[in-house]
């Protein structure tokens, strides 16, 4: 189960507003065994980033509050395609294309489609990352102690 710690910066008695820490990832990735996706994502996230999250009913939070809050384990694969597959899919298809467009020019267009393919693919990670589904990825939000 993926994991992230931020600090609530606005509360309501439905949303709070969270400031995301930078490290995230799941326990087995904290330890070095997992498969590596908290710093492919971390990569990709600004610092600080800020998400607002329903609160749950049971759970009053406050300004300045530490929470967890763990992603719903059947969206890591989802997550997991994103940090591994759109790169690899985009390397692939930026070569493949630029060898077929440019098939005399032989290896360094193929390269050069590669770096383009990978640009692309990073830019596509980039906007729906910026999304606001963050919410349904929520599984469980817990106050920090302290």
């Amino acid at each position: 189960m993926s994991l992230a710690t931020g600090t609530v910066t606005a509360a309501s008695l439905q949303s709070v507003t969270v400031a995301v820490d930078r490290n995230i990832g799941c326990s087995p990735c904290a330890g070095g065994t997992g498969c590596g996706l908290g710093p492919v994502l971390s990569m990709f996230s600004r610092r600080n980033r800020v998400v607002r999250l329903p609160v749950p009913p049971d759970l009053e939070l406050s300004v300045g509050d530490r929470i967890r809050f763990h992603t719903r384990t059947d969206r890591v694969v989802l997550l997991a395609l994103a940090g591994y597959g759109w790169p690899l899919a985009g390397i692939t298809s930026g070569a493949a294309l630029m060898h077929l467009a440019a098939p005399a020019a032989g290896d360094a267009a193929t390269v050069v489609g590669a770096l383009l393919g990978l640009g692309g693919a990073g830019l596509l990670t980039r906007l729906a990352r910026n999304g606001d589904g963050v919410a349904d990825l929520v599984d469980s939000i817990t106050r920090l102690p302290g």
